[in-house]
């Protein structure tokens, strides 16, 4: 077996090289078409190939060490950005920049149907590897990727003496909330048998008991891109008792609505209407503070953030005096949440006036 380290440090230098598209495709399956609901996290995922990597080449972790993270994908034209996709690829690229990956963009081009394609990703993404292999910039290239174009930066690879390490998933056609079929994505075997060592990773998901390190594989909070955490404040807060959005409503003098799932359906959120926040609506406890002060409500699918997907309440919004607990079902009415609105620019909302189900 093959255990290199470089000359100067004596540790097996690791270059982590990400197919962007591809990635995107997996970490939306796991949110969108797995029942985890998470998306794939970047540190976590290092953590888990750093001790494959030096589990299958027969070395210590401690003598293994990440000496670079790279992705490549294609990104709208300027002419294609819309406000929408514009912010979206802000976050995305700051989400890269705190995980310490450099990103490579291309812009993407039109084919004959009209269809935005990428163009030279790839070779962009073989050219930089083979350079840094030459360079002798890295002892091992782990590849994020499932495209059969692949095999031959693997096959170069090999001639230069350099191991690859091919991570994969193949993941099954699932649909959107939205109703778009997303179809079943499968890996290269050719590019599966050119890597010196392959990581399949399709079935750490289905694992009834995850290990630490494969839970580390799945972003906890399944936001995608994140916000920044600098900006955040600790869960169950409350917001002042006396505002002008804050009018106490009887619950027995609206329409109760059976549950939140036909309340809110698209993948971002929106204003509600008055005929919404002027309804009771049914759903359950699924998390309270320990300290007893709040917690959340499981509001409506197909939120990207878990924080816009619940409803946060806090003690003063229950009714009743009797303890709730996670599961209970409850009765509530909607208002808004002008602290969290103001600092994420969207309109969110809290549960208020809750009591448990009649």
């Amino acid at each position: 077996m093959n255990r290199k380290k470089s000359r100067k440090t004596g540790k097996t230098r690791i270059q982590i090289m990400y197919d962007g598209y591809g990635f995107k495709l997996v970490s939306d399956y796991y949110r969108f078409g797995h029942q985890l609901k998470r998306r794939l996290d970047f540190t976590g995922l290092e953590a888990y190939i750093k001790n494959k990597t030096a589990e299958t080449l027969g070395v210590s972790e401690r003598n293994c060490t990440v000496v670079g993270r790279h992705l490549y994908m294609g990104v709208l034209a300027g002419r294609d950005v819309t406000p929408e996709t514009a912010k979206k690829d802000s976050r995305f690229r700051e989400l890269l920049k705190q995980h310490k990956i450099t990103g490579h963009f291309q812009d993407l081009r039109t084919n004959y149907e009209g269809k935005k394609v990428e163009k030279g990703v790839d070779c962009e993404l073989t050219a930089d590897a083979v350079e840094g292999a030459t360079r002798k910039d890295f002892d091992v290239l782990v590849l994020i990727a499932r495209d059969g174009d692949f095999r031959s930066l693997f096959q170069k690879l090999e001639k230069l003496a350099v191991d690859s390490v091919l991570v994969w998933w193949d993941t099954p056609e699932y649909i959107m909330s939205d109703g778009r079929l997303h179809k079943q994505q499968k890996t290269s075997e050719k590019l599966i048998n050119a890597a010196t060592y392959n990581f399949e990773m399709s079935f750490i998901a289905e694992k009834r008991k995850l290990s630490k390190l494969e839970e580390g594989i799945f972003n906890k909070r399944t936001a995608f891109p994140l916000v920044n955490s600098s900006n955040r404040k600790p869960p169950f807060t409350s917001i002042p008792r006396q505002t002008k959005l804050q009018t106490p409503v009887r619950v027995q003098d609206t329409v109760t609505v059976n549950s939140v799932d036909n309340l809110i359906m698209n993948t971002s959120p929106r204003e509600l209407t008055m005929d919404e926040l002027g309804r009771t609506w049914k759903s359950t406890v699924i998390s309270l503070n320990k300290n007893g002060f709040g917690g959340y409500i499981r509001g409506p699918v197909g939120f990207i953030d878990p924080t816009w997907n619940n409803f946060q309440f806090s003690t003063q919004d229950i009714l009743e005096t009797e303890n709730l607990t996670i599961g209970s079902k409850v009765q509530f009415r909607l208002k808004p949440d002008p602290n969290r609105s103001a600092r994420l620019k969207l309109p969110l909302y809290r549960a208020c006036n809750i009591r448990r189900e009649i």
